[in-house]
C-alpha cells in the first residue's frame, strides 16, 4: 500500500483556489507554460531491439587508382559501422483523495481531468528538456540530448557552425540555433517495442486512469485515493548525423560585445548552416528560443530582407514598415522552443 506525504497530496486549499466565485471551476490562466514543438515535430519509430535500436552506416568506400597496361591496383573494400541507441523511461503518479474531488466544484470527473492535464503538460515539457539536454554521464537512466552529443558540442565537428568564429568568451550566457531534418533514415524519436509514443495529446505522455485504491498518509492511516499513472519512454536515433546542425555561442545577455567574445546572432553563419543541409533540406525545421528570435528579427529589420510598404502604421500596409516576424527562412519553418536555454556554456574544440 502506497504512502502519500503531505507535500505530494492535492489539498483543500489548492481545490479552493480552483473554484470560481459563482461556485464553478475557475477559468485558470496558464502563465508558466512553455512552447516545446520538438516533441510533436519528431518522427516516431519503434525500436528494432526491444528497448534499443540499431542501424548500420557506411563508414568509407573503396577508391579507384589510375593504371597503365600491365600495372595492377591495390585491393579495396567498403567499411561499415553499427550504431546502437538506448531508450529511457519516465513516469509520474497522482493520488488525490476521492472525496476531495467529489466535493469540489465541478465534481470528481472535472477535477480529475483538470489535475491530470497539468501532469500531461509538465511531462511534455520535461520530455522536451531531456531531448535537448539529457546527459547519460550524469544519469545513466537518461538518453543523451542534442546539446550533450559530441557531434553537436565540439567546434571541430562538421555539424557545428560557430556563431563566434572561434572567438567566444568563456562563459555560460549563450544560446543556440539548431536545424533538424526529421524523417525516415534521417532523425527519429524512438519508442520501445509495443510501447508507442503518444503524440495525440500534444505532450507525448500516456495517461492511465486507475480505479480507487487505499493509500496511507504520513501517519500510516488509510484513505481512498483515485490514482492516475503517467508515463513515457523515448530515445533519439540519428541515422545521419549530418541531418542535425547546431549554431552555438549566440550571446543573449545584455552584454553583447564582440571585442570581448560576446557575439550576437550572425546571419552569415546561418546561411552557411542552411547550405550544409543534406537531401535538399527535406523535412528541415529551425529551432531557436525567443531571445535568439529577437536578434534574428532585428537583423531582418536592419538588413531590409523584406519589402517596405509606405502607409499608416495602423493599417496592414503600414505594418510592413516593421520586418515581418521571422517564421520561415528559405521556406524552412522556424519553431520557437523554450527548452533551448540562454545559459549554455560556450562550445569549444
Amino acid at each position: 500500500m502506497a504512502t502519500v506525504s503531505a507535500a505530494e497530496r492535492l489539498n483543500l486549499a489548492e481545490i479552493a483556489r480552483r473554484e470560481a466565485p459563482e461556485g464553478g471551476i475557475a477559468d485558470i490562466i496558464d502563465i508558466i507554460s512553455l512552447e516545446c514543438p520538438l516533441v510533436t515535430d519528431l518522427y516516431p519509430e519503434m525500436c528494432n531491439q526491444g528497448t534499443a535500436h540499431e542501424s548500420t552506416r557506411i563508414k568509407f568506400r573503396p577508391g579507384f587508382s589510375l593504371r597503365g597496361y600491365n600495372q595492377g591496383v591495390s585491393t579495396g573494400a567498403a567499411g561499415t559501422e553499427v550504431v546502437t541507441e538506448p531508450t529511457c523511461m519516465a513516469a509520474a503518479i497522482s493520488k488525490p483523495d476521492v472525496k476531495l474531488l467529489q466535493h469540489a466544484a465541478g465534481g470528481e470527473a472535472a477535477q480529475r481531468l483538470l489535475e491530470d492535464k497539468q501532469f500531461l503538460i509538465g511531462g511534455g515539457e520535461d520530455l522536451s528538456d531531456w531531448l535537448w539536454n539529457g546527459d547519460r554521464s550524469s544519469d545513466p537512466r537518461a538518453v543523451n540530448g542534442i546539446f550533450t552529443r559530441s557531434d553537436y558540442n565540439d567546434l571541430d565537428s562538421d555539424q557545428v557552425f560557430d556563431n563566434a568564429a572561434g572567438n567566444c568568451a568563456d562563459d555560460d550566457v549563450f544560446s543556440s540555433i539548431v536545424i533538424i531534418q526529421h524523417g525516415p533514415k534521417m532523425v527519429s524519436l524512438l519508442y520501445p517495442r509495443n510501447d508507442p509514443f503518444d503524440k495525440n495529446n500534444g505532450y507525448g505522455v500516456k495517461m492511465k486512469p486507475l480505479a480507487e485504491q487505499l493509500v496511507t498518509d504520513g501517519a500510516g492511516r488509510e484513505y481512498l485515493a483515485l490514482p492516475t499513472w503517467f508515463e513515457m519512454a523515448f530515445g533519439w536515433f540519428i541515422y545521419d548525423p549530418r541531418c542535425i546542425i547546431r549554431i552555438p555561442n549566440i550571446c543573449t545577455g545584455a552584454d553583447i560585445n564582440e571585442n570581448n567574445g560576446y557575439f550576437g546572432f550572425d546571419e552569415k553563419v546561418l546561411i552557411s548552416a542552411l547550405n550544409a543541409l543534406r537531401y535538399n533540406g527535406r523535412n528541415a525545421t529551425v529551432y531557436m528560443n525567443r531571445a535568439v528570435r529577437d536578434q534574428v528579427w532585428h537583423r531582418w529589420q536592419e538588413k531590409g530582407t523584406f519589402n517596405f510598404v509606405a502607409g499608416d502604421a495602423s493599417t496592414s500596409a503600414g505594418e510592413a514598415l516593421i520586418a515581418p516576424k521571422p517564421d520561415r527562412i528559405q521556406g524552412i519553418p522556424i519553431h520557437i522552443d523554450d527548452s533551448i536555454g540562454n545559459d549554455q556554456a560556450d562550445v569549444t574544440t
